[in-house]
């Protein structure tokens, strides 16, 4: 048994110390063979020390990925008489700049599992979590570690708010978690701990307030400050500020609708206890705002109380600053639910009207007066007029009248 035990140490002696890694194994940065060579030499009776020799020269080893050489490093811990060897090197790969984020946080979280270099760690936890350099996410995750280990919470915390607070994205950070999500994340996690709930929701508030954070975000702080208990009027404050005054950061990575973020802010106000009439007072604001968007005005206007809905809605589609699509849809609207077709005919017939539209758009209410209910005549005479109206450019003029011609014909709608 010893001859085949020899055997096999030579052979992952030999791939430990010489194998020559294939482009396509060497795409991948979770798994060295060298390194598994290593450990698996390491647990031959007889060669541990030969084992660990190389787990550490690995570990130092320039050439290899960062991943690969803390695994060498974190296989020299756990053999029995290497240990410290092990924490040295991971404590040098923490303090690596020339590695990535990710491996360096790796190392550094090791070090402070390991009984008797908790101290350590933390130091050296504490130190990535203030490195400007690092990428931001994992700045946060070296806080968050901070922050639960026993006897280094204060510690932890008091990083977490400088990075709630104070972060500034590196000019090398490539992360894909943006500095404002990042800002937002670190708040969030103080408030979840035990004693430090009223920091945390004041952090939080203040990020629901700071214009630099991106408008999403900002939305989420408030939110989270809604469900923390005892901060009632706060979070009604908040939302009610978003809702009424937010202007979208001019780099917001989330690519969503400052409109929409503050319709969403109003709904919240709406659906608390007690809020119900503040937070449709801010819809009905909404509605009428020309700098939201169209839907949002819309989406706005129908979450009012019945009359007040038919009434904005009726608002929109009279109000130049809506598109002329839009406002068409909303005639259809207001006559579908009230039953009034008189009322969406007359909103139709004063876009056929307006010289200030665009021809397509006149000719396309004034056929649509013909298909309100009661009102085919008048929409024809309206589109008789828009036929001889020498606004009209000729093609338009062209198609009115075919449509006439075709009125008697089954409505397309």
């Amino acid at each position: 048994m010893k001859q085949y035990r020899d055997g096999s140490a030579a052979l992952l002696t030999h791939f430990a110390e010489n194998l020559v890694v294939s482009a396509e194994s060497a795409r991948s940065v979770l798994i060295d063979v060298r390194v598994m060579a290593a450990s698996e030499l390491a647990e031959v009776e007889g060669y541990r020390d030969a084992g660990a020799a190389l787990l550490a020269r690995l570990a130092d080893d320039t050439m290899l990925n960062g991943f690969a050489r803390f695994r060498a490093a974190s296989h020299l811990v756990n053999l029995e008489g290497h240990r410290d060897t092990g924490a040295a090197l991971l404590t040098r790969l923490a303090q690596n700049a020339a590695l990535h984020s990710r491996d360096r946080l790796d190392a550094a979280r090791k070090v402070a599992q390991m009984e008797g270099h908790r101290d350590t760690g933390a130091a050296l936890l504490t130190h990535l979590a203030q490195n400007a350099a690092l990428q931001s996410r994992y700045r946060l995750d070296a806080a968050r570690e901070v922050a639960q280990m026993e006897g280094y919470r204060d510690t932890g915390v008091t990083l977490l708010s400088h990075l709630a607070e104070n972060l500034v994205v590196s000019t090398k950070d490539h992360s894909p978690m943006p500095t404002s999500f990042v800002r937002l994340q670190a708040a969030a996690e103080v408030a979840r701990m035990e004693g430090y709930r009223d920091a945390g929701a004041a952090l939080l508030t203040r990020l629901a307030q700071d214009a630099a954070l991106h408008s999403r975000d900002r939305l989420d702080a408030a939110r989270k400050v809604a469900r923390m208990e005892g901060h009632h009027d706060t979070r009604v404050a908040l939302l009610t500020h978003l809702a009424e005054n937010l202007v979208v950061s001019t780099e917001d990575y989330r690519s969503i609708p400052t409109s929409l973020v503050r319709l969403e802010a109003a709904e919240q106000v709406v659906r608390m206890k007690g809020y119900r009439d503040t937070g449709v007072a801010l819809l009905a604001r909404l509605a009428l705002d020309h700098t939201m968007s169209d839907r949002s005005r819309v989406s706005a206007a129908q979450q009012l109380a019945g009359a007040s809905t038919l009434l904005y809605l009726t608002r929109l589609a009279q109000d130049h600053t809506m598109s002329s699509p839009n406002r068409i849809h909303l005639a259809w609207q207001v006559a579908r639910m009230t039953g009034d077709w008189d009322t969406g005919a007359d909103l139709l017939s004063r876009l056929a009207e307006d010289h200030t539209q665009d021809a397509s758009v006149r000719v396309w209410a004034a056929r649509d007066v013909t298909r309100m209910e009661g009102h085919r005549d008048a929409g024809a005479a309206l589109m008789a007029r828009l036929a001889i109206d020498p606004a009209l450019d000729t093609a338009n003029r062209a198609w009115v009248v075919n449509a006439l011609a075709r009125l008697e014909e089954p409505s397309e709608r």
